[in-house]
């Protein structure tokens, strides 16, 4: 008889620690869980952080463009291109990410255009610009409200109808161009995202 509860007793001790470790084993799981989302909840909020602060640098680049007074006063008397086209060359010349910056009027037809190709910044000239009224940018941006800024998602680079090669992961920042409730049309910046997305891989 003794046995026999020796031997149930040994049982019962035996599924105890069995259950014991189980569980151990299973808080074990959780916690590194928990812990592993911790981090990579920790990682995205700091890559996101860098995203905000890195494309804050060209939102205050649009918005000087759009606040200033000779623009506006190009914009309304469409006169002294020349020295708008400098304006916006030597601000895609400050950047090394910005490849293109441009005017672009109401009807979709881009009047100021100043492109990066190979590290070499240049105006366009007016014989190679194009209407971008179709494009969802234009419509986006031009339909928005005074002092909007608008950023797209990541995408190809387009022109001519195809993809620029080789490829560029391009953001747009863009808002419109409204003075005295009247819309002249958007500005619009493209932003090669290689060097910061390769940046951003290793943070």
């Amino acid at each position: 008889m003794k046995s026999h509860v020796f031997v149930s007793y040994s049982i019962v001790i035996m599924f105890i620690a069995l259950s014991y470790l189980v569980f151990q084993n299973k808080s074990d799981e959780a916690l590194l869980k928990q812990l592993s989302l911790q981090k990579a909840e920790f990682k995205f909020n700091e890559r996101d952080k860098l995203l905000k602060a890195y494309i804050n640098k060209f939102d205050q680049t649009i918005i000087g463009i759009n606040e200033n007074k000779s623009f506006k006063d190009f914009v309304q008397n469409n006169t002294n291109i020349e020295s708008m086209n400098e304006l916006f060359l030597s601000l895609i010349k400050s950047s090394p990410s910005i490849v293109q910056f441009r005017y672009i009027n109401s009807f979709g037809d881009e009047i100021i255009r100043v492109d990066k190709k190979d590290q070499q910044s240049f105006i366009v000239p007016k014989d190679k610009l194009q209407n971008k009224k179709s494009r969802y940018y234009f419509t986006d941006i031009h339909d928005t409200k005074e002092n909007t800024l608008w950023h797209s998602k990541i995408d190809l680079n387009v022109e001519y109808g195809k993809i620029v090669m080789p490829i560029e992961p391009t953001l747009r920042v863009g808002t419109p161009v409204i003075i005295d409730g009247v819309n002249y049309g958007i500005l619009i910046i493209n932003i090669d995202m290689n060097s910061f997305l390769n940046k951003l891989q290793s943070a």
